[in-house]
């Protein structure tokens, strides 16, 4: 059993995966291959993803779905589906874009 999957055990839902805490991607990297099986969902279209999260709220297991660095038009998409309680977005100080394109 990995530390992640304990985590998840013991009610963890929220993992900051930020470069800043060890470098070039290696946290995304360490929590995807804990979480392997769902390594297809970034393929899966949107509306897909956000309807089986929405059940996963009306089932009670979840209460909020947020959703990170997405287009405006995906946030659209799976808004249409289900509300979505939170969006993260890039703003460090190396990628200041955001302030010119919203």
């Amino acid at each position: 059993m990995t530390i992640f999957a304990r985590a998840v055990e013991l009610g963890c839902n929220f993992w900051d995966t930020t470069d800043m805490y060890y470098g070039a991607g290696e946290n995304k990297r360490l929590l995807g291959r804990s979480f392997a099986k769902n390594k297809e969902t970034a393929k899966k279209p949107i509306k897909e993803t956000i309807t089986a999260m929405a059940d996963l709220v009306k089932e009670g297991n979840v209460r909020f779905i947020g959703i990170s660095e997405c287009s405006s038009e995906t946030l659209r998409r799976a808004y249409k589906v289900h509300p979505i309680a939170a969006v993260e977005v890039g703003f460090e100080p190396w990628t200041l874009d955001i302030q010119k394109n919203g």
